[in-house]
């Protein structure tokens, strides 16, 4: 099969899936506020992938038409995404971020890499895509951040699915038009490819669509943080990217091929050394959390939320209330609450969030158990002391 034919059924099944998938959120626009705005998000990615079919059979060429359809198709997608933020961020904190300080820099962004792509490439409508699926792709993501890490963590919600799904499409964009910046041109296969994983993206979608009911007393944060780690590291990553194309074509392009060959294993190797290594992943997540979290709880803030949550339920479920409010701070899905008896020595569990309370015998505050967590102060991991019983003393539980 000619790379232009599996690029038309490549796009022609980006065209059918998001179809589809716009039609079950016009179904289910009830159960959420913005599922109108994601089904406008979908029908534009639809009629980008019918644009890029017409495309590829050559009915149309690549021009101004494929500039606007990309652009306006990635607009829908960050209007839909500020629907989804609004809903979750009352105060509005976020999107005054946004508009304040993240937009200029986008807007910078995307005129600087305009202007250092200018003389790689013969067409403009190619350099408007590639330049603009770059900078749009990292707006994107960005937003996905928000609301991905905004959503509280008992939130039961879909968003998440949406989330792994735009970051994913945007992901591929933005390798695959950085790419094209470097190479001067866009690369066929690639090209050719997106329209299906743009439709296996379709999936996490559905699964929102399928199960998209929101709760914005359950689903909403207290207060909305806006959070920078996707926007500080892509931006890192991609002015890296464009540094190591400069040294690479000033060697004549000789390197081009070797160079991401050799990136691309380096890279792998480094994320088969951090999937296998236990130690080396703690080792990464400590470091991340000292430098870029260091303030990642605002005890105050904390505090705030804690007492709100405490208050909910008055004098009712208590022990439950208690252990959510608990949980909560460090993303617990659940747990049980254990207080010492008031004749006697040993503990027993009086309520539970997420969990069913066990039907056991009260816990002497001699065993082992109690008495390592006085001695050690320390939140037992169960898949660190399975694997490391040496650090846990040989505690059994």
């Amino acid at each position: 099969m000619e790379t232009n034919d599996l690029a038309a059924l490549s796009y022609a099944s980006q065209l059918l899936a998001f179809a589809a998938l716009s039609v079950l959120f016009l179904a289910r626009r009830a159960g959420s506020p913005f599922s109108g705005y994601l089904a406008v998000a979908a029908a534009s990615s639809s009629l980008l992938g019918g644009v890029l079919t017409l495309q590829a059979l050559e009915f149309i060429a690549f021009s101004t038409v494929i500039v606007i359809a990309e652009w306006t198709t990635k607009l829908f997608w960050v209007v839909a995404l500020f629907s989804v933020l609004r809903a979750l961020d009352s105060r509005r904190l976020a999107e005054k971020y946004t508009w304040r300080y993240v937009l200029p820099l986008l807007s910078v962004a995307l005129a600087g890499l305009a202007y250092y792509s200018d003389s790689r490439f013969d067409s403009l409508a190619v350099l408007l895509v590639a330049c603009g699926g770059v900078v749009m792709g990292v707006a994107l993501i960005s937003l996905a951040e928000q609301i991905y890490r905004n959503l509280p963590s008992d939130s039961t919600s879909s968003l998440r699915y949406v989330c792994v799904a735009l970051v994913v499409i945007s992901a591929y964009d933005i390798i695959l038009f950085l790419r094209a910046i470097s190479m001067q041109e866009i690369e066929a296969d690639p090209w050719a490819a997106r329209g299906f994983v743009h439709a296996l993206a379709v999936l996490p979608l559905a699964m929102f669509g399928a199960r998209g009911e929101f709760d914005p007393v359950a689903d909403s944060p207290r207060q909305a943080v806006y959070y920078t780690f996707s926007l500080l590291t892509i931006g890192v990553g991609i002015l890296l990217w464009l540094m190591a194309g400069e040294y690479v074509d000033g060697d004549n392009g000789r390197w081009r091929n070797v160079a991401t060959i050799v990136f691309g294993a380096a890279a792998f190797s480094a994320l088969g050394v951090f999937l296998v290594s236990a130690t080396v992943r703690a080792r990464v997540r400590v470091y991340l959390t000292k430098v870029f979290f260091k303030y990642k709880y605002d005890y105050r803030k904390e505090w705030l939320r804690f007492i709100s949550t405490l208050s909910e339920s008055g004098l009712e479920n208590v022990a439950s209330t208690a252990v959510r409010a608990v949980g909560q701070i460090v993303n617990s899905p659940g747990g049980i609450v254990w207080v010492q008896e008031e004749e006697g020595n040993a503990y027993v569990p009086i309520g539970s969030w997420r969990c069913e309370i066990p039907t056991m015998s009260p816990i002497s505050s001699e065993s082992e158990l109690v008495q390592f967590l006085v001695k050690r102060q320390w939140v037992i991991d169960l898949e660190e002391m399975q694997r490391y019983p040496a650090r846990y003393d040989g505690l059994e539980l």
